[in-house]
């Protein structure tokens, strides 16, 4: 056999071959040596809210996850020379995990609204894949972000915003309700607001109004408009010079629209309609947020509220809770037969605090779980007023009245006349199932009860019937409204008490 010798170019390409894979196991070796850096921080460039409990921060390469989990740092309110930046742990409580060059931080709790952020990661390194540190340390990386933007809707009951849908700003920067900045209306005069629902993440508002003429007559029953106000901005009295435009979604021709809600994604409308030739003919309809279309009919029901996923409606049937799919033939129909109302859901939807109806005219709270957990909360010999779970479902607020000690127990306590119960509104801790009065509230027969989204506040209201204003508003028990009053609790703020905002209006509401 003939072998041919080896020509230059052979020669040539053995030895960069022979040199590569010299290469190529020094660096298996040794690791590579580069510095790392952030990829991408899934924060950037975006308002945060509620609903992103957690952020990612992707890197180039295996980090040294204890030196990344010691050196993650936040810093607020950066404009402000005197901020420093701290341990993550200290600003945003809350716990990391991986998946490979991905980091995942999960917050304790939402993060605080109208607020800004700086987030720094330096003096950390690669880690081998035994977890030992190798190479440079990385690219020093520090990208700013802020929550999202803290308001609040409310109807509005003095002057020229009488009747109107108003928005009030309430950032940290503007922390003291006495330095509100002026609140702006984002309906026409001649529409008298009835109620209202921000879409999700507060781009919009759904609500339902009559019309009016200049001379404050009716012109029109109840209907269901929506509006924009996704370029809110920070500056309202510029971006809202101007009433933005309004969309009817459900008229009133044929049925008079009594109450609504929306549910969480946006996408539908359970509303409760009478017949406008028919009184006989009513019941709770689904309808298309978009496009005003029904969906369905679900039933002659009474009180409703939608799950937090939007999959499923609770409505009170006679002796019990009915809890009926949104989207017909996607679930079969739970009865709770216990109970005569659901009050609210927790954020995940996995409890509820229900209302049991007693047969001496007293009422139960319960927290039932979907894991058939049902608790006893609280006895309450008058009424249950309004009930809101915490963001982290640890804690319920409710308003509860207590009519006086010496109406008989078999007295209807509902029918009495004059409203003589005394609100109270409490805070039940649903790990050991203790209840606290934080405050005694005005007597009246329905106050108003919102948490923020971070659950930080609370908007209560408190209305003065009676007067002859010809823009005619009503209270819960159908008595004409005068003037309204809205007050904040700060719940950071051990043993406060709620503070008188600087606004005329009802029926407040935070956006999300």
């Amino acid at each position: 056999m003939n072998i041919r010798p080896l020509s230059q170019l052979d020669r040539a390409a053995l030895t960069l071959m022979g040199i590569l894979m010299a290469l190529t196991v020094i660096l298996l070796a040794v690791g590579d040596r580069s510095a790392p850096y952030v990829r991408e921080f899934s924060w950037a460039n975006r308002p945060v809210g509620a609903e992103d409990s957690s952020f990612a921060l992707r890197f180039s390469r295996s980090m040294d996850r204890p030196k990344v989990a010691a050196k993650i740092q936040i810093k607020t309110d950066p404009s402000n020379p005197q901020s420093q930046f701290q341990p993550i742990s200290q600003v945003m409580p809350g716990k990391i995990s991986w998946s490979g060059k991905k980091m995942l931080y999960t917050l304790n709790s939402p993060i605080p609204y109208g607020q800004s952020y700086e987030l720094k990661i330096q003096d950390v390194t690669a880690a081998s894949n035994d977890g030992k540190p190798i190479g440079k340390e990385i690219t020093p990386f520090i990208q700013a972000f802020n929550s999202r933007e803290k308001m609040f809707g409310y109807i509005g009951t003095e002057g020229a915003d009488r009747g109107r849908l108003m928005i009030q700003r309430f950032s940290q920067a503007l922390a003291t309700p006495e330095k509100l900045p002026a609140p702006v209306a984002i309906t026409p005069p001649e529409y008298l607001v009835k109620d209202f629902r921000f879409t999700p993440g507060g781009a919009g508002v759904f609500f339902s109004a009559l019309l009016a003429n200049n001379g404050n007559q009716l012109l029109s029953r109840q209907k269901i408009y929506r509006t924009s106000i996704q370029n809110l901005g920070r500056d309202l009295s510029q971006n809202l010079s101007q009433s933005p435009e309004l969309k009817l979604v459900l008229d009133s021709n044929e049925y008079q629209n009594i109450r609504f809600e929306l549910s969480n994604d946006g996408k539908i409308l359970v509303v409760h309609r009478v017949g406008v030739k028919n009184p006989s003919d009513f019941g709770i309809w689904v309808i298309d947020a978009q496009q005003g279309t029904t969906l369905q009919r679900i039933s002659q029901g009474g009180k409703f509220k939608i799950t937090p996923d939007s999959a499923s409606i609770a409505v009170s049937e006679g002796q019990g809770v009915a809890l009926k799919p949104l989207v017909p033939g996607t679930d079969t129909t739970e009865f709770m037969a216990k109970y005569g109302q659901l009050l609210s859901f927790s954020p995940n939807g996995a409890a509820a605090a229900l209302e049991k109806y007693n047969d001496d005219s007293s009422r139960d709270l319960f927290l039932v779980t979907n894991q058939g957990v049902e608790k006893k909360l609280l006895n309450v010999k008058g009424e249950i007023q309004a009930t809101h779970f915490s963001a982290d479902a640890r804690t319920l607020y409710a308003i509860t009245a207590e009519f006086p000690q010496g109406i008989a127990e078999n007295e209807n306590l509902a029918d009495t006349g004059k409203y003589s119960a005394q609100p109270y509104l409490m805070s039940i801790d649903l790990t050991t199932f203790q209840s606290e009065s934080l405050t005694k509230l005005p007597q009246q027969q329905d106050t108003a009860l919102s948490l923020s989204p971070d659950g930080r506040s609370l908007l209560l209201d408190q209305v003065l019937t009676g007067g002859t204003n010809p823009k005619i508003l009503t209270a819960a028990d159908g008595q004409p409204i005068e003037r309204g009053m809205i007050s904040m609790l700060d719940l950071s703020q051990p043993k406060a008490q709620p503070k008188l905002l600087p606004i005329a209006g009802f029926n407040p509401r935070w956006a999300p």
